[in-house]
């Protein structure tokens, strides 16, 4: 069956029509996402709605997430690796649910003031 196909399709017009528009669209699709059409702004790690986590903060928040966790490790071994993925994981986990909930929060109208916080 294979030797079917190497002999008699790889010499079809259609084939290689196929085989060009193949190669043509994922060219374009490379293209398109190197180029960055991203829907992110630059410095911005996730987005949901009007409500995003800057880079900067979630920087902070991962250098002292991952001092907090060495710090309960109690000076056990561990690959720094293997600690920092751990971290970024709970710290991607704790952003979606903050960001999606604050996303809701603002299309529900709920939005707390300056002031209503000093109260």
């Amino acid at each position: 069956m294979l030797e079917f196909f190497r002999s008699n399709i790889k010499n079809s017009i259609f084939f290689k029509i196929f085989l060009g528009i193949m190669a043509l669209s994922f060219g374009i699709w490379g293209v398109g996402d190197f180029m960055g059409t991203s829907s992110l702004s630059p410095g911005v790690v996730m987005k949901a709605g009007d409500a995003e986590v800057r880079t900067d903060l979630f920087q902070r928040r991962f250098q002292r997430e991952l001092d907090q966790f060495r710090q309960a490790m109690g000076g056990r071994a561990m690959d720094d690796a293997v600690m920092k993925k751990a971290v970024i994981a709970n710290l991607m986990q704790t952003f979606t649910q903050a960001t999606v909930i604050d996303a809701a929060a603002r299309n529900m109208g709920l939005v707390i003031s300056p002031e209503q916080m000093r109260e």
